[in-house]
């Protein structure tokens, strides 16, 4: 039982984008981004800053896996943010990007955010039928982020 509740962890099967050292996906930023504070390792969210307290965001992507795209939320750091929002300056947020991972600890990862096409008009229109996932963590379920959304399922029709 532990063996198969860590295999369905580990294979992406959750809302979380994970990606391990030397992992690259695939991905279509979504919509506007959730950003908080909070201390390493605590499950606590703060708005403002303080000692201790980091800058995290969560935004909604769309991850390609094979030849269908799963709806995702991204959660990431400052270093992050700031190459997203260059990327997105650039090349906007209909574009399909890679990230990539190197490192497997705090302190020796990095992230790459490259371009791979823009998406043409047709495919700019099915996205808009993507429903958004909750970025924010829901009263009453502080550990979970509650999906608001009634849609959540693979998009296996968007020809791209």
């Amino acid at each position: 039982m532990w063996d198969k509740m860590k295999e369905s962890k580990d294979s992406s099967g959750g809302l979380f984008l994970s990606l391990k050292d030397g992992d690259k996906k695939i991905v279509i930023f979504r919509g506007d981004p959730y950003c908080f504070y909070q201390v390493y390792k605590e499950k606590e969210e703060h708005k403002t800053w303080a000692e201790g307290r980091s800058f995290k965001f969560r935004l909604n992507v769309l991850v390609r896996d094979g030849d269908v795209w799963k709806p995702m939320i991204f959660s990431q750091g400052i270093t992050v943010a700031g190459m997203i929002s260059d990327v997105k300056e650039k090349y906007g947020l209909n574009t399909i990007y890679e990230i990539k991972r190197k490192g497997s600890t705090k302190d020796d990862t990095t992230y790459n955010i490259m371009y791979e096409r823009a998406l043409n008009p047709d495919e700019v229109a099915k996205l808009e039928t993507f429903k958004l996932l909750a970025l924010v963590r829901s009263e009453g379920q502080p550990e979970s982020i509650e999906n608001k959304s009634s849609n959540i399922n693979e998009l296996d029709d968007i020809p791209f």
